[in-house]
């Protein structure tokens, strides 16, 4: 059991949703078959059931780096693996617009949570070999 996440390992999948709204990750866990409410606490929900027979996991990690990187220490403690970020996000093309899906294959990185993580050498998008279109 982990601090933020009070859930025993068991309950939460190896492959985890991460909106930021705790609305959206309600609406995600709705179409879960069996669905359960596994954390509720200092702002983090944490849903988990199965869609297609597959275990997952929706987590409402709340706004903000400093969150998400909590939830997802947490989660990957409690043996998840696999994180999708679903919700919205700036983007700098001019023909996107609200409402558009996007597919992200990197990221700006200008916020002060990832420079002591992440060496600036280091690239703001996975290795080609490393992504796997679902």
């Amino acid at each position: 059991m982990e601090f933020h996440i009070k859930a025993q390992p068991e309950q939460v999948s190896r492959y985890v949703l991460c909106p930021g709204s705790q609305r959206r990750a309600a609406r995600i866990a709705e179409r879960f078959d069996g669905m359960e409410k596994v954390a509720d606490d200092r702002g983090i929900v944490v849903y988990t059931g199965y869609y297609k027979g597959v275990m997952l996991t929706s987590c409402g990690t709340g706004m903000g780096g400093p969150a998400v990187a909590i939830c997802m220490e947490e989660l990957a403690n409690l043996g998840a693996d696999t994180f999708v970020r679903v919700g919205s996000c700036g983007v700098f093309q001019d023909d996107q617009g609200p409402g558009d899906i996007i597919i992200a294959s990197g990221t700006v990185r200008e916020g002060a949570l990832p420079t002591p993580i992440y060496p600036s050498n280091s690239p703001p998008c996975p290795p080609t070999r490393s992504w796997r279109p679902w």
